[in-house]
């Protein structure tokens, strides 16, 4: 009240106060993932408005369930330079047990790039040394279309 507030309007701003920290105190549930249209669903409406190029990691636990994603770097129209170091750091720290990654085409096409297939089997080598598993490699182009390597027989 000392800030120039009501007293009804200090008891509302309690009220929100205490209810936002309830809420950032539940837990939450993990979203599991069953395969490359799950994480279409869950980053394709972001990164297909994207007008650079994006590379993410997924971080899954032991259930495949969803720990974290992360951006790793940010490229430009067509191209995103990314190393396994920033993807696999981000892994370690959050106790991954497995990886998916993805990026996205500003243009719109979904169709992985002989560099992307080069990038994402350079990936799947670096998590079979410090094992971590790259269950995928995903690109996402104008939603809601995507390509999976796994589907495609690369990874």
């Amino acid at each position: 009240m000392a800030a120039g507030l009501t007293r009804e309007q200090a008891e509302s701003l309690k009220a929100a106060l205490e209810l936002g920290k309830r809420l950032a105190n539940e837990p939450r549930p993990k979203k599991a993932i069953f395969g490359a249209a799950d994480i279409a669903e869950l980053l394709g409406p972001e990164m297909s408005k994207y007008d650079r190029e994006h590379f993410k990691v997924v971080m899954l636990d032991t259930r495949n369930q969803v720990i974290g994603v992360e951006t790793v770097a940010i490229g430009t129209l067509n191209m995103c330079p990314a190393h396994p170091r920033e993807v696999f750091k981000t892994a370690i720290l959050n106790s991954a047990a497995a990886v998916i990654i993805a990026h996205n085409h500003p243009s719109g096409s979904s169709s992985p790039s002989p560099e992307d297939i080069a990038l994402s089997k350079r990936m799947q080598r670096a998590g079979a040394l410090i094992g971590i598993d790259v269950l995928d490699s995903i690109v996402i182009g104008e939603a809601p279309t995507y390509m999976s390597l796994k589907q495609m027989g690369v990874l």
